[in-house]
């Protein structure tokens, strides 16, 4: 199901029951003409309105901002900013260009963030309702381009088929309609505007993600560059295409120019490692559940 507005489905709900329009749970339960059907929209509707209000989400990225790089976040609009203007870039230390580079970033602290984007980079950027399997080729063919969703997605579902031979959309139209099959409905959501892509069953999964997210950046904030540096290295994987959420980020300025707390890149690696596990655990869960729901 597409994102349609709330106005047309309050129409749609009002017009299957012949009551006044409201998405409580209890209205739900007390409506038996209400069609099968239109109680799963209904239910994804209401998922998706409690999102809103938990994550102050009010529009979604559309096609055209999309073209453009553009993500539409609660009431304003931030850009994918490009490199820095004036010709070059400022590096708090030029020897640490390569070990970045190993780690997946060639060109740390290239992107300034605005005070908007500083804002938001533990918040839900873009999510996603998958409430059909024929809703995977559509999210792939718009999202093929993000660069580790592939890799988010698989990371955490060791269980997948592998990769089929083809093109990127046609990879993660794979791997999409995969998980629709084992886990069923869902949202996919971009957590941070340089985080992590997780596909999550439900609003309480989600906010447990979220909140794994969020402690990381608040913890990476105010380290040292060589502290974050250290976390990185200790998630690298050998022979690993991943990219850690640490070095993400590092493509930014977000960090603090003095650090004001000194933290251990064991904890830093620590939190990462926590955010990833949950998500295993969240998509394990789901893989069981749905197996028992389908019998």
């Amino acid at each position: 199901m597409n994102f349609v507005t709330f106005k047309a489905y309050d129409k749609m709900k009002g017009q299957s029951t012949g009551e006044a329009t409201d998405f409580g749970p209890s209205n739900i339960e007390k409506k038996p003409i209400m069609s099968v059907h239109t109680k799963f929209f209904v239910y994804r509707i209401q998922n998706l309105r409690y999102i809103c209000k938990f994550c102050d989400l009010w529009t979604w990225r559309t096609s055209e901002q999309k073209s453009k790089g553009q993500l539409s976040i609660g009431r304003s609009v931030l850009t994918r900013l490009p490199a820095r203007q004036n010709g070059g870039v400022a590096f708090s230390n030029p020897d640490s260009l390569h070990p970045w580079a190993s780690l997946g970033v060639p060109t740390p602290r290239q992107t300034q963030l605005t005070a908007t984007a500083r804002t938001r980079l533990a918040h839900l950027v873009e999510l996603n309702d998958v409430s059909s399997p024929s809703d995977a080729a559509r999210w792939a063919g718009q999202l093929a381009r993000e660069p580790h969703i592939l890799d988010d997605l698989r990371r955490v579902r060791p269980w997948l088929s592998p990769v089929p031979p083809g093109t990127r959309r046609e990879a993660l139209t794979a791997v999409l309609a995969e998980i629709v099959d084992r886990e069923w409905t869902g949202f996919l959501v971009l957590l941070g505007e340089y985080g992590p892509w997780v596909y999550a069953p439900s609003v309480a999964d989600l906010q447990e993600l979220s909140r794994h997210y969020a402690a990381l950046v608040l913890a990476s904030l105010p380290a040292s560059e060589q502290t974050v540096l250290d976390a990185a290295q200790q998630l690298q994987q050998p022979s690993a295409t991943h990219i850690s959420l640490l070095a993400r980020l590092e493509a930014t300025d977000y960090r603090q120019p003095q650090p004001r707390v000194v933290s251990a890149p064991e904890r830093l690696a620590e939190l990462e490692r926590a955010f990833w596990h949950a998500a295993e655990a969240q998509a394990r869960r789901r893989v069981q559940e749905w197996e028992r729901e389908k019998r």
